[in-house]
């Protein structure tokens, strides 16, 4: 089976650059294992199996990944004060991002994925109201971190940054993609939910994977309206060509590696119903 994909299409793992081509979306790696809360599978455990044998991996993959039926919420409409919520996250760390970074100007890319990896940083407790990035450079987040009476060091773990960060990955990823990638992007958030309620997204930095809800799959729906329209307020080359090749080249890794472990879940869940339907035929004797 595939192995455990990572927080969807959220770039590679490792320290926050100055690079939103290289780094859209990264979130750090940490020895820290906080508590889980209640309800949540703890994806902490996948560092005891890795050097289980395949029977044994198997086995576990069984027992902890598959859930016979698991059921995607219903998707609802945010509410208007959902809405407003999530917005003044998404346009106020828009607008502080542009301050700190003054060099993505008319670059509207370089926004968005500045914008995400902010939002990553204050889910993972990373923000700083002075913080010094991979690149040596030293930006002032004070303004963000004040604004939502943020402790920093301490993971921001309200709903709204959740789902401001799958908003601004798919805005981020379809202005870069364009309109002739829609079909894949809109796939890409329905695998990624339905990736979250199979057991197939573990953790890539401190803060605990946000579950799928009745809403998680609509914001990143909304993410993709609103990056083609801000497709077409900046023109490009051709509706065939990303804008960031490099990028797009990541995210189309990540897409397929969840869409890879949906399938292969599938196949071994039909492998052992296979086996067990011959064993209630003719028992354990060869």
């Amino acid at each position: 089976m595939s192995d455990p994909v990572g927080t969807g299409g959220r770039g590679p793992t490792g320290a926050v650059t100055n690079n939103p081509v290289s780094d859209g979306g990264t979130m750090a790696k940490t020895c820290h294992a906080p508590n889980v809360p209640e309800g949540m599978e703890d994806h902490s455990k996948w560092a005891a199996i890795d050097n289980q044998s395949l029977g044994e991996m198997m086995e576990w993959q069984w027992k902890h990944r598959y859930d016979p039926n698991p059921p995607l919420p219903t998707p609802r409409a945010p509410s208007k004060a959902e809405l407003d919520a999530v917005m003044e996250v998404v346009n106020f760390i828009i607008a502080q991002v542009q301050l700190a970074f003054p060099e993505c100007k008319g670059n509207w890319y370089s926004v968005l994925s500045y914008a995400l990896n902010a939002v990553i940083m204050l889910r993972d407790g990373r923000m700083w109201p002075s913080t010094k990035l991979g690149d040596g450079s030293v930006r002032d987040f004070s303004a963000i971190v004040d604004h939502y009476c943020l402790t920093p060091g301490t993971p921001a773990t309200d709903f709204k940054f959740a789902y401001a960060d799958h908003y601004l990955n798919m805005r981020a990823d379809a202005f870069n993609f364009g309109p002739y990638y829609e079909v894949q992007l809109k796939q890409a958030v329905v695998n990624y939910d339905k990736a979250k309620v199979r057991g197939l997204v573990y953790r890539t930095g401190p803060s605990a994977v946000s579950p799928a809800t009745d809403v998680s799959m609509v914001w990143g729906m909304l993410g993709i309206v609103d990056g083609l329209k801000d497709d077409k307020v900046y023109p490009r080359f051709s509706n065939l060509l990303p804008r960031e090749p490099g990028s797009t080249g990541m995210e189309q890794v990540n897409f397929a590696k969840t869409e890879k472990a949906l399938e292969d879940q599938e196949a071994f869940k039909n492998q052992f119903e296979g086996v067990k339907a011959v064993k209630s035929i003719f028992g354990d004797k060869p």
